[in-house]
């Protein structure tokens, strides 16, 4: 099999889960359809899992008082979704990592196992 390359427009985090999950998985186009939204959450996840990493846990509300970051709760949806995704393939669950603080880092890769 031809490896195909990743689609343009995919950073770091996207790319690598498009190119391992390819390696070891043989998809038909509806199924890519649904690996391009993987890898585009999985970029996603990495920037702002970056943004997190510099920014307060928490920050001032609308009226002054402070609140838990909204990332946080973005950071979890994204994940949710993509987990769901990965579901809809058939495919391991990928891998979140913690990250700096116990925080969530990006999606590193998808486990190689047979399914």
């Amino acid at each position: 099999m031809t490896e195909k390359r990743p689609p343009r427009r995919l950073e770091t985090a996207g790319q690598r889960l498009w190119k391992e999950t390819l390696a070891d998985f043989e998809l038909d186009p509806a199924e890519e359809a649904i690996l391009l939204q993987m890898a585009r959450l999985s970029d996603d996840l990495a920037r702002m899992n970056a943004e997190l990493a510099g920014a307060p846990a928490t920050i001032p509300g609308s009226r002054g008082q402070m609140i838990v970051n909204p990332l946080f709760a973005e950071i979890r949806l994204t994940s949710l979704a993509l987990a769901k995704l990965a579901k809809q393939l058939n495919l391991p669950q990928p891998r979140v990592t913690g990250g700096r603080r116990g925080r969530l880092s990006s999606v590193q890769h998808i486990d190689r196992k047979d399914v």
